[in-house]
């Protein structure tokens, strides 16, 4: 199976709710829960094991080894690139705290392309119309530490749902709150609060909330993790995004086991990257359709156009993974 496409079709998504035909009838709901069932059938017979769905050690080991010994070359640059790049994003993250962001985006998204070395395409053609004239979510699958600041070239303002650990990062928690993160606890007390602060944000403000329905990273070569349901129950509309990365360089942005700090710093001296983001048709749920499935669909979907497949292994299932490679009871792919 192809890791992701060399090239995009960028068709802009449509603004308006897709038409999903709907029926109440009963032999139509019977049709849809057996395709539902044989649909689910086929992924659960997958082939791929929650094994293929990350990187494993900084390194690449399928990388040519003339890349790496370029690579290796390229490092006293690659440090005080670094170090020029920790410099300007201390730059970015004053100007976030500081201005505005009616002004502070002018300024502040050009310099966190180069902060970042990013460069991004995307099909959003219109970046300050609203995707959907209603409240929305959109869905992306999740394949860096920065795909919010990719996300951040191709809508002007949303909310994100972060990790709670970011907030203790010096300057990155309050950046990420500036740039209206909401913080994620995962226990029940912390699932809770985000859900009410999901649902105000819904009814009080128009702009999306961006969220990575998968709980964690994946490689982006093999399959997604499972879509959770939560933000599927809320009956809003949802608008899939399928990010790719063109990482041509030998060594990997994340891996298993790594940590945010890592995989800055590591993203820094890394000269650039390319990010493809796709905006796919807003999604509505179907009437009879349940969250579970309504998520499913959505990550298909997103699977489909990203030439990956769509798998049912969760993020209990990366931990649980990571733990056991960290104690041995498993050895690395």
């Amino acid at each position: 199976m192809s890791s992701s496409p060399s090239t995009f079709s960028f068709t802009p998504a449509s603004s308006g709710r897709q038409h999903v035909p709907n029926s109440p009838h009963p032999e139509s709901e019977r049709k849809h829960r057996e395709d539902y069932n044989n649909e689910n059938n086929k992924r659960e017979s997958s082939k791929i094991t929650v094994e293929e769905l990350f990187n494993y050690g900084r390194v690449k080991r399928e990388a040519p080894l003339w890349h790496k010994i370029l690579f290796t070359l390229y490092m006293p640059f690659g440090i005080l690139v670094l170090i020029t790049r920790l410099f300007l994003f201390l730059l970015l993250c004053v100007s976030i705290l500081s201005l505005p962001r009616s002004v502070g985006d002018y300024i502040n998204v050009p310099l966190m392309k180069v902060v970042c070395g990013l460069a991004v395409r995307h099909n959003n053609k219109n970046r300050n119309k609203p995707l959907v004239n209603e409240p929305h979510i959109v869905a992306c699958n999740h394949i860096a530490d920065f795909d919010t600041f990719a996300m951040w070239a191709v809508l002007p303002k949303f909310h994100t749902l972060t990790a709670a650990h970011l907030k203790s990062i010096p300057f990155i928690g309050k950046v990420y709150a500036r740039l209206n993160a909401i913080f994620v606890t995962p226990t029940p007390e912390g699932r809770a609060e985000v859900k009410a602060k999901v649902t105000e944000v819904i009814k009080t403000d128009s702009a999306p909330i961006v969220i990575f329905p998968e709980g964690g990273l994946t490689s982006g070569k093999r399959g997604t993790m499972m879509y959770h349901r939560f933000v599927f129950s809320l009956d809003t509309t949802i608008v899939p995004c399928a990010i790719a990365m063109k990482d041509p360089w030998p060594v990997h942005h994340d891996y298993l086991g790594s940590t945010w700090t890592r995989n800055f710093l590591w993203f820094l001296i890394v000269p650039f990257h390319l990010f493809e983001l796709t905006l796919l048709p807003p999604q509505k749920r179907n009437i009879g359709e349940s969250a579970e499935e309504f998520a499913e669909r959505v990550q298909k979907m997103t699977c489909d156009y990203l030439s990956i497949e769509a798998t049912l292994h969760s993020y209990s299932d990366k931990k649980a993974l990571g733990k056991d490679l960290a104690s041995g009871k498993k050895k690395t792919l």
